[in-house]
């Protein structure tokens, strides 16, 4: 299964941005999607190769995989931050590879759908997701480690300032994040999710 955001420019990010949640990956699958807003070389994408962590910015900066395997059954929380020129990958609150490249371009001029656990053209997730948060700045590490255990509901002001959606993922929702079923509510924004 994977959450179908829809085509919402909130997720169109021309700048900093920060992608952060908890994780327990499972399975032996080489590629294993996080999030992504991608297609066809634009926008960017958060996944798991070989069970390590890997961000890719269009075509233009991509981190390749790093750290541990994180297949082993375990929650871990993992984040990205990203600038136009720069990629910082965190497990556990841990900064595990920095990344700086030349200038990169969002280029979406088209419809594009963002999605958690899934990625166009490889493996939707395998294992459990909770607590996803974007934000359209980048966080500090004392801020991802802050925010790692904790709900939207223990959120301090601060942390959510610049927040663009947050998922906890413990309830199902209809689509559009009241009660029913079939989607996943966003407890700060707008992008209901529809289980897919």
């Amino acid at each position: 299964d994977f959450i179908d955001l829809g085509d919402s420019t909130d997720f169109y990010f021309s700048g900093d941005f920060t992608l952060a949640l908890w994780i327990r990956a499972e399975g032996s699958s080489g590629y294993n999607a996080i999030m992504s807003n991608y297609e066809a070389n634009k926008g960017w994408w958060f996944i798991l190769d070989s069970g390590k962590l890997r961000m890719g910015l269009e075509s233009q900066i991509d981190t390749s995989y790093q750290g541990l395997d994180l297949r082993d059954g375990k929650w871990h929380h993992v984040a990205v931050t990203c600038t136009t020129s720069n990629i910082i990958l965190y497990t556990d609150g841990v900064l595990i590879y920095e990344k700086t490249g030349s200038t990169w371009t969002p280029a979406q001029t088209s419809s594009i759908t963002t999605m958690i656990g899934k990625r166009t053209g490889i493996d939707e997730f395998d294992g459990y997701m909770c607590n996803v948060g974007v934000w359209n700045a980048v966080l500090t590490q004392p801020q991802i480690k802050s925010i790692m255990h904790k709900d939207y509901a223990a959120l301090s002001a601060s942390e959510k300032e610049d927040l663009v959606s947050w998922w906890n993922l413990d309830e199902e929702t209809n689509v559009y994040g009241t009660a029913g079923t079939g989607g996943v509510k966003d407890y700060h924004g707008s992008n209901h999710g529809t289980l897919a």
